[in-house]
């Protein structure tokens, strides 16, 4: 293959139809015609005397074993190109209009975003947060460029098996833990809650990011009696409207329970039995490590999350935006 006879923009479609691995996908994310994007394929095929793509059955398509070798090197050249040509030496927040992809849960959102926000803020007006919630997809979306960061269960295999060879740096955002939530007139449930008197309650458990099993509730299906499920659903948030107003409990993070306990109309108190912590972990690639707007923003949700955890809030300045795209 001669580089005086490739279009460099290829580039761009190689990396689409890598990542999305489906011709009509890769097309939409980079805004061309399925057409188009096929011919792409047909010309990337021939300069590199390999299919790229193959059939899986029953429509699908994977990619072949050199493509796979080439998911992380082509995504490294186009960040490197297009850091060479955006002509940003420097970083000054003060003065650098960026936007930050941040995957995070509604939880995570609700008790960290704000805080986040506001620290931004502070020191950087031009520089937007969009929050996306997460999904099974989202630990993959850093690794390809799509998310800045992520932050998950520290346990990120649950929602990402294959994230554990991923080219991922952790770090501790914040830690919270279970508690148990009921209604304020639930006369069944007090201060002094056993395992014994829990289990014959009626819970409603909760299915996070499609169908994981929450880390509370995990630990409490090691015990040798179920609890007395009644009930699933797909958030913290969900499950206490649920309980509002119902007999049945809930095991939610004490930060949210807390921060929703008055106006749900709700009480939580901390179980007799032993419950595990709710650990949740930053995530970034390490094409950013040494990033200075990377590097900066990462101080900030630091600094949001050492504020959670002191209970502190930051000032907010006019214009401080938090958007939730799902």
């Amino acid at each position: 293959m001669h580089l005086n006879r490739l279009d460099l923009n290829l580039l761009v479609a190689l990396h689409a139809l890598l990542t999305e691995q489906n011709v009509t996908r890769a097309a939409e994310r980079t805004h061309v015609s399925q057409p188009a994007m096929s011919g792409s394929l047909q010309r990337l095929r021939a300069h590199l005397n390999d299919p790229l793509l193959e059939s899986a059955g029953h429509h699908r398509l994977k990619l072949t074993p050199r493509a796979r070798r080439l998911v992380g090197p082509v995504r490294d050249l186009l960040t490197q190109i297009e850091a060479t040509l955006s002509g940003k030496a420097e970083f000054d927040p003060a003065t650098t209009e960026q936007e930050f992809h941040i995957g995070m849960s509604n939880y995570c959102a609700h008790v960290l975003g704000s805080r986040l926000i506001a620290e931004v803020q502070q020191h950087a007006s031009k520089i937007k947060c969009r929050i996306h919630e997460i999904s099974a997809n989202s630990i993959g979306s850093v690794s390809n460029g799509d998310l800045d960061f992520c932050i998950t269960l520290a346990e990120r295999s649950y929602l990402d098996p294959a994230s554990e060879h991923m080219e991922l740096h952790a770090e501790t955002a914040f830690t919270d833990h279970f508690v148990i939530v009921a209604a304020s007139q639930n006369a069944e449930v007090a201060k002094s809650l056993s395992l014994e008197k829990f289990r014959r309650l009626p819970l409603v458990e909760i299915r996070i990011y499609g169908d994981v099993i929450s880390v509370a509730e995990r630990a409490i299906a090691c015990y040798d009696k179920p609890a007395n499920a009644v009930a699933v659903v797909s958030s913290f948030h969900i499950a206490l409207a649920t309980v509002s107003g119902t007999p049945m409990v809930a095991i939610v993070p004490s930060l949210l329970a807390d921060a929703l306990a008055k106006s749900l109309d709700l009480k939580w108190y901390e179980p007799e039995f032993r419950l595990p912590n709710c650990c949740e972990t930053l995530l970034w690639h390490e094409r950013n490590a040494n990033d200075p707007a990377h590097v900066w923003m990462r101080h900030c949700i630091k600094t949001a999350a050492e504020r959670l955890a002191n209970g502190q809030t930051t000032k907010k300045r006019d214009g401080a935006r938090l958007s939730m795209i799902s």
